[in-house]
C-alpha cells in the first residue's frame, strides 16, 4: 500500500519520526495533533480510506475512558475540531477519510487531514506511552482498470 502518514512539516511517519504529544498529567490535560494522509503511487489510487488507533499494551482503552481514565479521538478535517466536536467523538473509533484519485489517475498530492486528541486525567504519574499505533486500510486499486 502507498498510503502513508505525514506530520505538519510534511514528513513522513515513522519509528524515527513519531507522532507525539505531551501532557500535564498533575492536573489532567488534553492535547491535539494533526496529521496527514497522502498516497505516494500515481499508479495507485484508493478507496475507503481509514485510519485507526490501535493499542498494543495492556492499557484499558474501550469505552468512553477506559479504566486508565485516557481516551484517544481521531476526528477528519482540515480545521481544528471544537470541543462540542469533540465530545461528539467517539473514544479509539475509526474514521473514513473518503478516496485519493481515481481510475485515471494516482492522486498523489492531496493531503487528507486528521487531528487526534489524546486525554490525560488528572494526577497521572508521570511516563512514556508507546505501545499506540495509526493503522491505514483502504480498497487498493490500479490506475486504469
Amino acid at each position: 500500500m502507498s498510503l502513508k502518514f505525514f506530520d505538519t512539516n510534511f514528513d513522513e511517519l515513522s519509528s524515527s519520526n513519531p507522532l507525539w504529544t505531551a501532557h500535564n498529567g498533575y492536573y489532567g490535560d488534553a492535547s491535539e495533533v494533526q496529521f496527514f494522509v497522502r498516497n505516494d503511487s500515481a499508479n495507485h489510487y484508493y478507496q475507503q480510506i481509514q485510519v485507526q488507533l490501535t493499542s498494543s499494551g495492556s492499557y484499558d482503552v474501550t469505552g468512553e475512558y477506559g479504566t486508565s481514565g485516557w481516551s484517544f479521538k481521531l476526528i477528519p478535517g482540515s480545521r481544528r475540531p471544537t470541543e462540542k466536536e469533540w465530545d461528539a467523538a467517539t473514544n479509539m473509533a475509526p474514521v473514513v477519510l473518503g478516496s485519493l484519485g481515481d481510475t485515471d489517475a494516482g492522486d498523489t498530492t492531496t493531503l487528507l487531514s486528521v487531528w487526534l486528541r489524546v486525554f490525560v486525567p488528572g494526577r497521572t504519574p508521570a511516563q512514556y506511552r508507546n505501545n499506540y499505533v495509526l493503522t491505514l486500510s483502504a480498497q487498493e486499486k490500479v490506475v486504469g482498470s
